[in-house]
Protein backbone atom coordinates (compact mmCIF):
# COMPACT_ATOMS: atom_id res chain seq x y z
CA UNK A 1 0.00 0.00 0.00
CA UNK A 2 1.49 3.33 -0.98
CA UNK A 3 1.84 6.16 1.51
CA UNK A 4 -0.81 8.33 -0.16
CA UNK A 5 -3.49 5.63 0.20
CA UNK A 6 -2.34 4.89 3.74
CA UNK A 7 -2.62 8.57 4.64
CA UNK A 8 -6.12 8.71 3.12
CA UNK A 9 -7.16 5.62 5.09
CA UNK A 10 -5.77 7.13 8.28
CA UNK A 11 -7.63 10.40 7.69
CA UNK A 12 -10.85 8.52 7.00
CA UNK A 13 -10.49 6.42 10.17
CA UNK A 14 -9.87 9.55 12.23
CA UNK A 15 -12.89 11.22 10.62
CA UNK A 16 -15.11 8.21 11.45
CA UNK A 17 -13.99 8.43 15.08
CA UNK A 18 -14.67 12.17 15.09
CA UNK A 19 -18.14 11.65 13.61
CA UNK A 20 -18.98 9.22 16.42
CA UNK A 21 -17.60 11.46 19.19
CA UNK A 22 -19.06 14.70 17.84
CA UNK A 23 -22.48 13.18 17.12
CA UNK A 24 -22.72 11.53 20.52
CA UNK A 25 -21.06 13.97 22.89
CA UNK A 26 -20.91 17.39 21.23
CA UNK A 27 -24.43 17.70 19.85
CA UNK A 28 -26.97 20.03 21.40
CA UNK A 29 -30.19 18.16 22.08
CA UNK A 30 -33.49 19.77 22.95
CA UNK A 31 -37.01 18.39 22.95
CA UNK A 32 -37.54 19.42 19.31
CA UNK A 33 -34.12 19.81 17.76
CA UNK A 34 -30.73 18.12 17.59
CA UNK A 35 -28.01 20.52 16.55
CA UNK A 36 -24.94 18.59 15.54
CA UNK A 37 -21.56 19.22 14.01
CA UNK A 38 -20.72 15.68 12.87
CA UNK A 39 -20.91 16.87 9.27
CA UNK A 40 -17.62 18.78 9.68
CA UNK A 41 -15.21 15.79 9.53
CA UNK A 42 -17.26 14.40 6.64
CA UNK A 43 -17.05 17.71 4.78
CA UNK A 44 -13.27 17.71 5.26
CA UNK A 45 -13.02 14.19 3.82
CA UNK A 46 -15.40 15.19 1.00
CA UNK A 47 -13.19 18.18 0.19
CA UNK A 48 -9.96 16.17 0.28
CA UNK A 49 -10.91 12.74 -1.08
CA UNK A 50 -14.29 12.90 -2.81
CA UNK A 51 -17.74 11.31 -2.70
CA UNK A 52 -16.94 7.63 -2.04
CA UNK A 53 -14.68 8.38 0.91
CA UNK A 54 -17.12 10.89 2.39
CA UNK A 55 -20.05 8.48 2.02
CA UNK A 56 -18.07 5.71 3.71
CA UNK A 57 -17.02 7.98 6.57
CA UNK A 58 -20.53 9.25 7.33
CA UNK A 59 -22.11 5.83 6.89
CA UNK A 60 -19.57 4.04 9.10
CA UNK A 61 -19.69 6.82 11.67
CA UNK A 62 -23.47 6.63 11.84
CA UNK A 63 -23.48 2.83 12.07
CA UNK A 64 -20.77 2.68 14.75
CA UNK A 65 -22.52 5.33 16.83
CA UNK A 66 -25.83 3.47 16.52
CA UNK A 67 -24.17 0.24 17.69
CA UNK A 68 -22.15 1.81 20.52
CA UNK A 69 -24.82 4.20 21.81
CA UNK A 70 -28.23 2.86 20.76
CA UNK A 71 -31.13 5.29 21.01
CA UNK A 72 -33.99 3.01 20.07
CA UNK A 73 -34.28 0.64 17.15
CA UNK A 74 -31.56 0.74 14.50
CA UNK A 75 -32.93 1.56 11.05
CA UNK A 76 -30.52 0.98 8.14
CA UNK A 77 -32.35 3.64 6.12
CA UNK A 78 -30.99 6.33 8.41
CA UNK A 79 -27.47 5.07 7.68
CA UNK A 80 -28.30 5.10 3.95
CA UNK A 81 -29.31 8.76 4.36
CA UNK A 82 -25.93 9.45 5.97
CA UNK A 83 -24.09 7.70 3.14
CA UNK A 84 -26.08 9.63 0.53
CA UNK A 85 -25.34 12.92 2.31
CA UNK A 86 -21.62 12.14 2.35
CA UNK A 87 -21.63 11.23 -1.33
CA UNK A 88 -23.42 14.47 -2.24
CA UNK A 89 -20.96 16.49 -0.17
CA UNK A 90 -18.11 14.79 -2.02
CA UNK A 91 -19.67 15.51 -5.40
CA UNK A 92 -20.19 19.17 -4.55
CA UNK A 93 -17.07 19.99 -2.53
CA UNK A 94 -14.25 17.74 -3.77
CA UNK A 95 -11.24 19.85 -4.76
CA UNK A 96 -13.35 23.01 -4.82
CA UNK A 97 -10.65 25.37 -3.58
CA UNK A 98 -12.26 28.78 -3.26
CA UNK A 99 -15.73 27.51 -4.17
CA UNK A 100 -18.47 29.70 -5.42
CA UNK A 101 -21.37 30.34 -3.11
CA UNK A 102 -23.56 28.11 -5.27
CA UNK A 103 -21.54 24.93 -4.55
CA UNK A 104 -21.58 25.46 -0.81
CA UNK A 105 -25.27 26.44 -0.87
CA UNK A 106 -26.17 23.30 -2.85
CA UNK A 107 -24.10 21.19 -0.45
CA UNK A 108 -25.86 22.66 2.59
CA UNK A 109 -29.28 22.39 0.94
CA UNK A 110 -28.70 18.81 -0.21
CA UNK A 111 -27.81 17.42 3.21
CA UNK A 112 -30.63 19.48 4.71
CA UNK A 113 -33.09 18.06 2.18
CA UNK A 114 -31.94 14.49 2.78
CA UNK A 115 -32.34 14.98 6.51
CA UNK A 116 -35.70 16.71 6.18
CA UNK A 117 -37.33 14.40 3.65
CA UNK A 118 -35.60 11.02 3.60
CA UNK A 119 -34.52 10.68 7.25
CA UNK A 120 -37.94 11.92 8.33
CA UNK A 121 -39.45 9.08 6.26
CA UNK A 122 -37.27 6.52 8.07
CA UNK A 123 -38.25 7.98 11.44
CA UNK A 124 -41.91 7.80 10.44
CA UNK A 125 -41.43 4.13 9.53
CA UNK A 126 -40.01 3.48 12.99
CA UNK A 127 -43.00 5.27 14.53
CA UNK A 128 -45.49 3.13 12.58
CA UNK A 129 -43.65 -0.14 13.15
CA UNK A 130 -45.59 -1.99 15.84
CA UNK A 131 -48.36 0.63 15.94
CA UNK A 132 -51.02 -0.45 13.42
CA UNK A 133 -53.35 2.37 14.46
CA UNK A 134 -50.92 5.02 13.18
CA UNK A 135 -50.71 5.60 9.43
CA UNK A 136 -47.37 6.25 7.75
CA UNK A 137 -48.61 9.55 6.32
CA UNK A 138 -49.71 10.79 9.75
CA UNK A 139 -46.40 9.78 11.32
CA UNK A 140 -44.50 11.46 8.47
CA UNK A 141 -46.49 14.69 8.79
CA UNK A 142 -45.91 14.81 12.54
CA UNK A 143 -42.18 14.11 12.22
CA UNK A 144 -41.84 16.54 9.31
CA UNK A 145 -43.39 19.39 11.29
CA UNK A 146 -40.86 19.06 14.10
CA UNK A 147 -37.87 18.37 11.82
CA UNK A 148 -38.45 21.43 9.65
CA UNK A 149 -37.37 23.55 12.63
CA UNK A 150 -34.15 21.55 12.88
CA UNK A 151 -33.52 21.92 9.14
CA UNK A 152 -33.97 25.69 9.40
CA UNK A 153 -31.48 25.91 12.25
CA UNK A 154 -28.93 23.57 10.67
CA UNK A 155 -28.91 25.17 7.19
CA UNK A 156 -26.80 28.23 8.15
CA UNK A 157 -24.59 26.04 10.37
CA UNK A 158 -23.93 23.69 7.44
CA UNK A 159 -23.27 26.61 5.11
CA UNK A 160 -20.79 28.37 7.41
CA UNK A 161 -19.02 25.13 8.34
CA UNK A 162 -18.55 24.04 4.74
CA UNK A 163 -17.53 27.50 3.61
CA UNK A 164 -14.84 27.58 6.34
CA UNK A 165 -13.51 24.24 5.11
CA UNK A 166 -13.40 25.14 1.42
CA UNK A 167 -12.81 28.90 1.18
CA UNK A 168 -9.33 29.88 0.03
CA UNK A 169 -8.95 32.72 2.52
CA UNK A 170 -10.17 30.65 5.46
CA UNK A 171 -7.47 29.79 8.03
CA UNK A 172 -9.11 26.38 8.39
CA UNK A 173 -8.78 25.42 4.73
CA UNK A 174 -5.05 26.08 4.69
CA UNK A 175 -4.56 23.66 7.57
CA UNK A 176 -6.78 21.06 5.90
CA UNK A 177 -4.88 21.23 2.61
CA UNK A 178 -1.59 20.70 4.45
CA UNK A 179 -2.88 17.27 5.53
CA UNK A 180 -2.70 15.86 2.03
Amino acid sequence: MNTKRLKQLLHMALAVALVVVIAQFLSINTALVRIGFAFLPVAIIAFLYGPISAGLVWGLGDFIRAMMFPMGIFHPGITVSSILSGVLLGLLLHKKRNPNTLNVTFAALSIGAISLFLTTFWIAQLTVWGNPEISLSAAYATSFASRIIQAGIMLPIHFVGMWAICAKKSPVSGQIESLV
